[in-house]
């Protein structure tokens, strides 16, 4: 699930006319966020993922690949399916069955659509259109530990999304990011709690952030917070080690200002290591 923070060059110089980030889609099974070798794919509503990924998630015994054929078998719970690239028909335990999807390979990885194979196995298969996230359900399997993603948990990306809401509502995506950037900054710091929520929610030397004493940290993020939230957790910092941030322009203290060092200036907030 690492992504690749894109078009972000052309926010460095805050462009008032650039469109909205999207928010990037990740794929969970029984509620944990898997590793994907390529990021999934949304082609006229359907999400397509990687066979490998999501095949090894649901416990595979194996994935097969022909390339004469330019096709793939994958055997999950002594069921066994064969796909054609293309092709929107396949051969289930020897039967063959219609796809609403044809398979497809991009950049050297075959994409399978998620939902129409996920169940094909047994599996459940529902859209979260909050988070962007495929959430896949299969009773009586555990994720293997080699796919889980361990970038982030679910409830680091509700706390992350809302407080970056709450600090940056209004300023660039790129400002957003390095938000986030200083709450896992803390996270790392032996000065602050180690995990998202601790950090968030710190009251050793006072409430750390104004949204925990006003309540807006409580309010729906925006799409653009979700996405930063998670290109935040899924990339190296955008701001270095920085551990603080302010508006000087709304700031009650400059505590900060003359106790810290100056790193950058993002929108209209000011960071500091």
């Amino acid at each position: 699930m690492k992504k690749i923070l894109m078009a972000l060059a052309a926010w460095l110089v805050f462009s008032a006319s650039a469109a909205a980030q999207e928010v990037p889609v990740d794929i969970r099974v029984n509620g944990e966020y898997i590793k994907t070798v390529s990021e999934p794919i949304v082609l006229n509503g359907r999400t397509y993922a990687p066979i490998r990924s999501v095949a090894n998630a649901l416990c595979s015994e194996s994935v097969i690949w022909n390339d004469a054929e330019k096709s793939a078998d994958i055997t999950i719970g002594g069921n066994t399916l064969k796909i054609y690239i293309g092709s929107t028909s396949a051969v289930y335990n020897g039967k063959t069955i219609p796809l609403s999807e044809a398979p497809f390979i991009s950049s050297d990885r075959t994409f399978l659509p998620v939902r129409a194979i996920s169940e094909l196995f047994g599996a459940n298969v529902s859209w979260d259109s909050e988070y962007k996230n495929v959430e896949i359900t299969k009773e009586e399997i555990s994720v293997p530990e080699s796919s889980v993603d361990t970038s982030f948990t679910h409830d680091d990306l509700y706390w992350m999304s809302r407080i970056i809401k709450a600090e940056s509502c209004g300023e660039p995506l790129f400002g957003k990011i390095a938000v986030g950037d200083v709450i896992l900054n803390r996270v790392k710091s032996n000065l602050f709690p180690n995990t998202i929520y601790g950090v968030i929610f710190d009251t050793k030397y006072s409430v750390q952030f104004e949204p925990v004493m006003n309540g807006s940290i409580y309010n729906q993020p925006c799409e653009e917070s979700i996405a930063a939230a998670k290109l935040s957790m899924t990339n190296d910092t955008v701001i270095g080690n920085c551990l603080y941030f302010f508006n000087p322009s709304i700031a009650a203290s400059s505590w900060i200002s003359k106790n810290r060092i100056y790193y950058t200036t993002i929108g209209k907030h000011q960071f500091y290591l």
